[in-house]
């Protein structure tokens, strides 16, 4: 958990800091984390849990990998990089991506997490309309 937190550290830092710069180091890292993000987390992802019961530790562990995951996808939408989801090298793991977000606004463990979730898919909705509204006005 702890190299994995450092990297996606790390990626939230250079996306910060190099937005559109970025964009070719992020399309190559994005599967390789995603990939050892969910490996880590296993199935199914973690969702939410009645409010009085204690959350076991490994389910503790696995809502910390969520929230890195998605703190890393928050990072990218939100700097101008949503192309990357996108890309070739990131076909893969957008159906794991979509999934993880779409669960966590309806089901996330909590609500800090959820506005996230919220956050992320209207940032998604609003680039893939605008785009589809821009590819369509030139046919």
């Amino acid at each position: 958990g702890t190299e994995l937190h450092e990297v996606v550290t790390l990626v939230n830092q250079v996306v910060a800091r190099f937005k559109g710069q970025a964009m070719q180091l992020v399309e190559t890292l994005l599967p390789v984390v995603t990939r050892a993000l969910f490996d880590a987390m296993g199935t199914p992802i973690p969702g939410s849990f009645p409010p009085d019961a204690p959350i076991p530790e490994t389910d503790r562990e696995r809502v910390l990998l969520l929230r890195f995951y998605l703190s890393c996808v928050h990072g990218i939408v939100h700097n101008g990089l949503a192309a990357t989801l996108v890309a070739p090298a990131n076909q893969q793991g957008l159906e794991q991506l979509l999934s993880a977000v779409l669960k966590g606004c309806v089901d996330a463990p909590d609500t800090a997490m959820q506005k996230q979730c919220v956050a992320i898919m209207h940032k998604l909705v609003d680039l893939w309309a605008r785009d589809a509204s821009a590819s369509s006005d030139g046919d």
